[in-house]
């Protein structure tokens, strides 16, 4: 029953922090959204104010810096790390440093993200690439399930080493196979 309790305070926390996070980005969000409202009036007054026909494109070259400068720049990266803190809660939960399946894991989800980014804003020929995507979720599933060696048990009846021989064979290949995707196509991934 302590457990229980336990686990419930925990689950009340993990919420509590979540609504807070999402507060945050929502806030950081209206900051950014009338930051930029007021910029882009006192852009339009001062425009109106000028009657000269050269200053007009210079204050168009101002105002395109100014959306590129580093102040804007910052509530962009503030508003996407929220959204990115949100997006991987699960996989930074249980994310480790002492095991490459974590790394693994990392990946999957964001190719996940580009998949779901390919299908929605596609651009050009990405019926391919999306596939090649899929292709890298799938041997990135199988890798982490690390069910090679119950897979040899249907093939090889005679020894144990055997066995352990062709689950590693199998797993091996996978690897290289999926970074031979990803090494070759993954510069074409974008959208």
């Amino acid at each position: 029953m302590n457990k229980i309790l336990i686990l419930i305070s925990k689950i009340t926390y993990i919420c509590n922090m979540l609504e807070t996070l999402i507060s945050i980005y929502k806030t950081f969000t209206t900051v950014k959204d009338n930051f930029s409202k007021t910029v882009n009036k006192k852009y339009k007054e001062t425009v109106n104010s000028i009657s000269d026909p050269f200053s007009d494109s210079f204050l168009n070259n101002m105002y395109y810096t100014f959306r590129n400068n580093k102040c804007y720049q910052f509530f962009y990266d503030v508003k996407y790390y929220f959204f990115n803190l949100y997006r991987f809660s699960r996989i930074l939960w249980k994310f480790r440093d002492w095991d490459y399946s974590y790394t693994l894991e990392m990946l999957k989800q964001c190719l996940i993200f580009q998949k779901h980014n390919m299908e929605k804003f596609a651009f050009y020929d990405s019926k391919k690439e999306q596939k090649k995507v899929q292709t890298c979720i799938l041997l990135l599933n199988r890798i982490l399930d690390d069910k090679y060696y119950s897979k040899t048990n249907m093939f090889i009846e005679k020894s144990n080493l055997k066995h352990y021989e062709y689950a590693d064979y199998l797993e091996k290949q996978d690897f290289e196979y999926l970074f031979h995707i990803l090494k070759k196509h993954i510069r074409t991934w974008w959208v």
